[in-house]
């Protein structure tokens, strides 16, 4: 018999009616539904990522390389790596302490309209 066989085992004739799952409470049931792993079955390197990114320190070098990427624009980009809440409020903290959200005088978005215009309509313009 190979690894990846299992061995077959005869079915009993009368199962009966199967036996309710206990609902789990609190943070357990979170994991649960969302079919995440306990935080000691993470992988070694996400351990470690998880442990760096609970430094307040961290959290400002990388809010400072996304060009002050705002909290909504963080929780969509690591939501893969199951952070937890303490990192996420903790980058919710660097935020409220930068400089430049302090100010609101974040820099308007790019145009994604080119600046030539016709000035009639139907005009075509040359490039």
């Amino acid at each position: 018999m190979s690894q990846h066989q299992k061995p077959e085992q005869p079915l009993p004739e009368d199962i009966g009616e199967p036996l309710p799952f206990p609902e789990p409470a609190g943070a357990a049931a979170e994991e649960a539904a969302l079919d995440l792993p306990a935080h000691g079955e993470f992988p070694v390197a996400l351990r470690r990522l998880h442990q760096r990114l609970n430094s307040p320190l961290e959290l400002y070098k990388l809010h400072l390389k996304h060009y002050h990427m705002s909290p909504a624009q963080f929780r969509r980009r690591t939501s893969e790596l199951h952070l937890p809440e303490e990192a996420c409020q903790k980058y919710d903290a660097v935020v409220k302490r930068c400089a430049i959200f302090a100010e609101g005088a974040l820099r308007p978005r790019r145009s994604h309209v080119s600046g030539l215009r016709a000035s009639n309509v139907g005009d075509q313009v040359a490039s």
